[in-house]
């Protein structure tokens, strides 16, 4: 497919996506599964109190220490805590969540109702598939945020330049490798691909389709970043706002992604049928 071609499709699956805006139980889905994230925040903030202190204190005295478990130093670990929580909820639900709305966008591409059920109906039976790959991805990504940072550190220029151009790299790498697995969901989900395959055929249509499928994964992403980027500033919201000021950022954050991952989910699951239908 000529490069022209491939902007065509990506810019009709940008148009198609927030044309599916209308259908509303799209965006629910991702609204619910915000939400939820949002109660976690909420009861890692309030951990020393019950019935949450019983298994979350003895948690987060071990992993941060004595310090970590009083005001204001709880709100300091509260985005690295929240990162881990996070990343469990994403295999656990996050993973279903991607593969109810990629068979509720094909619904509303192909003109058919929109219908919550029969979208999760068909997820389910390929939840441990979506689990695996998600095991895959994420290990890749792990690999990726601890090591490029530590192997980066080493260079001159990022010694001198501070933490803000060694996140940003780091963020980009990151990017190129998760556009390896952007066609996973959909490969799962439309042709009933096991594991291996989703991930081989999606990394073949990456080799295929490089800068588009960099740009499925990474316009999302660049809209999201300056604020997670700011949730990490820990020490500069604590300085010059408040503790609390933290919690807020992060679920600005939160509220931030139901649209990204909308985009993110809806672009790749239009592409991936502009691609098949050429085929």
């Amino acid at each position: 497919m000529k490069i022209s071609n491939q902007f065509r499709n990506y810019f009709l699956a940008s148009k198609n996506c927030f044309a599916s805006l209308k259908q509303g139980k799209i965006i629910l889905l991702f609204m619910l599964y915000a939400v939820l994230q949002i109660l976690f925040v909420f009861i890692l903030m309030f951990f020393a109190y019950p019935p949450f202190s019983s298994f979350l204190v003895p948690i987060i005295q071990k992993f941060f220490g004595e310090p970590a478990l009083h005001y204001p130093n709880n709100f300091l670990i509260l985005p690295g805590l929240f990162f881990w929580v996070n990343l469990l909820l994403s295999g656990v639900i996050g993973v279903i969540l991607v593969g109810a709305t990629t068979n509720l966008f094909i619904m509303s591409y192909r003109k058919k109702p929109v219908k919550l059920g029969k979208g999760l109906n068909r997820t389910m039976p390929h939840y441990l598939i979506l689990f695996a790959v998600w095991i895959v991805e994420t290990g890749a990504l792990l690999a990726i945020f601890i090591g490029v940072p530590a192997l980066l550190s080493k260079v001159y220029f990022f010694t001198r330049a501070g933490n803000l151009p060694l996140q940003l790299t780091t963020s980009f790498i990151a990017i190129i490798v998760g556009s390896f697995f952007v066609y996973t969901t959909a490969l799962i989900v439309l042709e009933n691909a096991g594991p291996g395959k989703a991930v081989v055929k999606s990394l073949l249509m990456f080799k295929k389709y490089p800068l588009i499928s960099i740009l499925l994964i990474g316009i999302p992403n660049l809209i999201r970043m300056p604020i997670d980027l700011l949730s990490g500033k820990t020490q500069f919201l604590v300085s010059k706002f408040s503790p609390e000021m933290v919690a807020a950022v992060l679920i600005l954050s939160i509220l931030i992604s139901v649209f990204a991952n909308y985009f993110l989910v809806g672009t790749v699951t239009r592409y991936f049928l502009s691609v098949r239908e050429r085929s």
